[in-house]
């Protein structure tokens, strides 16, 4: 995990666009894993429905949109 989240939350956002809206199925390996957490299972694919609207660079001050 990275900045708290899972590790294909992470790639797929580093991957999307300002105006993408992706449906991402995020396989185990890339979430919780085998041990799960408190509230999800070991072993569970996970699917998120992703929109980037926009997104602010670390070094700069200026939003980044469509």
């Amino acid at each position: 995990m990275a900045g708290g989240f899972i590790d294909g939350f992470t790639t797929a956002l580093l991957k999307m666009h300002p105006g993408d809206h992706w449906q991402v199925f995020i396989p185990y390996q890339l979430a919780y894993g085998e041990s799960g957490n408190s509230s999800i299972q070991g072993y569970s694919m996970l699917r998120f429905e992703m929109v980037l609207k926009s997104y602010k660079r670390a070094s700069g001050k200026k939003w980044i949109t469509e």
